[in-house]
């Protein structure tokens, strides 16, 4: 928590360029002199109409193609927002509350209008935090959602995209029949029961999770759950995500890194597990599936490498380090250009084997990153909005992250929490 007493004086625009220059040159110096890495700023800046309508109760907000701003905190008694409008953008801008009292079924936030964006909303003590029912095109940004029930109630959701959302001490985002959409960089700390659950009543329904994180999921329940009625069939694409226990019912599984490939499991998977990041590994030129420790994973797949050397020969598959035979291992491709697709019929673990001389290295791991939930650029306060919260996230584990109120005399070190991405 960051809190600033006192606002700063206006410098003049005539003394604040030339400092501005003469900073710019000293940063320019430094990283040239020092070859001083830092992170990348993962921000958009938000653009609010002149026209933009105050939301300053609960209410309906059912005007098409409107620009909504919460401009007080609110409490409500039962359900407060909801969204009938379409092309709707409500934006909380990350300093306001709407709070309520947990009655069962009470909304937040209930949405059923096309192409709505809720964004910058703080969110407590709701049955359901945000429910969002049969909506197309909608995208949930930059939320807060604390002690409530099912803090993202997603049904219908299709074409949909939650991101950079923070969910805190609730039950699970609960994904139920929404197609083509999904969660991108999400953090979940502390759920009540599972993390993300997934559950479909028709086929063909692709869910596409990335760079999520949950933590503190409790022993009797899956930071990962998915499953279907009426033996239907879900598809889920996984990439870089930070979680552990999970099971997947009637579910084919697409698991991606974000630089080295992909492993495209062609057989339904029907299995439960503690640690996912241990039992499926996909490095480069590496793909392993500890089928030994869970024999459910033992499923037939297509392994795609990317970014391998592009002048080799000599080209073979090996498994387990030795030839793999042609009735386990099928190569799909030529061998050139740097990519390898082939189909394996069950798995131990998996690599490329050349000779002849490389003409790139191999490729590096993705640089950190950095993205701020909040506040949002070109926000302004008044000293009656402090104290203000700083919520930042890594893409990468372990890393740390440093403020300064004094162009950087004084770095202080932002609180990091269980999970090693989120600092505040």
């Amino acid at each position: 928590m960051i809190q600033k007493k006192d606002i700063l004086p206006r410098v003049p625009l005539y003394y604040s360029v030339p400092m501005l220059v003469i900073c710019i040159i000293a940063l320019l110096i430094l990283v040239f002199i020092s070859r001083v890495e830092y992170p990348v700023l993962l921000l958009q800046v938000p653009t609010i109409p002149s026209n933009a309508i105050n939301v300053s109760a609960c209410s309906s907000l059912s005007q098409n193609n409107a620009y909504y701003i919460l401009n007080q905190s609110l409490n409500a008694n039962s359900g407060c927002i909801t969204i009938s409008g379409s092309n709707v953008t409500f934006d909380g801008q990350s300093k306001y509350w709407i709070t309520g009292n947990g009655v069962n079924g009470a909304s937040g936030v209930y949405i059923t209008g096309d192409n709505v964006i809720v964004s910058g909303l703080n969110i407590s003590t709701f049955f359901y935090g945000i429910n969002a029912i049969w909506t197309n095109n909608s995208v949930l940004r930059s939320n807060f959602i604390t002690d409530s029930g099912s803090p993202l109630l997603l049904h219908g959701f299709d074409n949909g995209l939650a991101v950079r959302n923070i969910i805190n001490n609730s039950g699970s985002i609960f994904i139920e029949d929404s197609k083509n959409m999904t969660l991108l960089n999400n953090l979940i700390t502390n759920p009540v029961n599972y993390g993300i659950r997934v559950f479909h009543y028709v086929d063909n329904y692709k869910i596409n999770i990335k760079d999520n994180v949950i933590s503190g999921t409790g022993a009797s329940y899956y930071s990962l759950d998915v499953g279907s009625a009426l033996s239907s069939i879900v598809y889920l694409l996984l990439e870089n995500n930070s979680f552990s226990s999970y099971r997947l019912n009637n579910t084919f599984v697409d698991l991606r890194h974000p630089t080295f490939g992909h492993i495209n499991f062609t057989q339904l998977m029907n299995v439960s597990g503690t640690n996912l990041s241990n039992d499926i590994k996909l490095d480069y030129n590496f793909a392993e599936v500890r089928s030994d420790l869970n024999p459910g994973l033992n499923k037939s797949a297509t392994i795609y490498f990317s970014g391998l050397p592009i002048n080799i020969t000599n080209i073979s598959i090996l498994r387990n380090s030795a030839i793999c035979p042609s009735n386990i291992c099928v190569n799909l491709t030529n061998f050139s250009g740097g990519n390898v697709i082939f189909n394996v019929t069950g798995w131990t673990n998996y690599t490329i084997n050349w000779t002849g001389a490389s003409t790139q290295s191999q490729p590096q791991q993705p640089a950190q990153t950095m993205s701020i939930n909040e506040p949002d650029p070109n926000e302004q306060y008044t000293t009656a909005a402090f104290p203000v919260t700083f919520r930042v996230i890594l893409s990468i584990l372990n890393g740390s992250v440093k403020f300064s109120l004094n162009n950087g005399l004084t770095n202080t070190t932002m609180i990091n929490d269980s999970s090693g991405v989120e600092f505040e």
